[in-house]
């Protein structure tokens, strides 16, 4: 895959985990992981979630778009699972920043200078001085 396809493909991922209602089916999911319970149906993510049928199963689409979770039919029911497999793409994505950075020693400290750029009087006048000019 290309380099910008792993970007349109890591950028859709996390649009998928920006958003709080998708991040809460996530964690019921997550939850149900480790024990014997083989995943939940629409019904059940949108109860213990506290979202309506239609906004679970629209976010179990999105989820499942973006393959961090995936559906499974169990006669009439499709029970939704957590994919653990897509979140090793966030962590490979995360890790090749996080080894660039470890790998380079860090950049040296500079101090800045604010007393130039804000006088004593400022708080009295409402303005602030700079090296430019007055901002009001």
């Amino acid at each position: 895959m290309s380099q910008k396809g792993t970007g349109e493909s890591v950028a859709q991922l996390f649009a998928a985990l920006a958003n709080a209602d998708r991040l809460a089916i996530l964690s019921e999911l997550r939850r149900q992981e480790g024990s014997t319970a083989c995943g939940h149906s629409i019904s059940e993510v949108a109860a213990r979630t506290g979202l309506t049928r239609f906004s679970a199963s629209r976010h179990l689409r999105i989820l499942a778009d973006v393959s961090l979770t995936y559906a499974t039919r169990n006669r009439r029911t499709i029970i939704y699972r957590l994919n653990v497999y897509a979140f090793e793409q966030v962590e490979d994505w995360a890790i090749a920043y996080t080894e660039e950075f470890v790998s380079k020693p860090p950049a040296p400290a500079t101090s800045i200078d604010l007393g130039s750029c804000v006088g004593p009087s400022s708080a009295s006048t409402g303005r602030m001085r700079s090296s430019v000019g007055t901002i009001r």
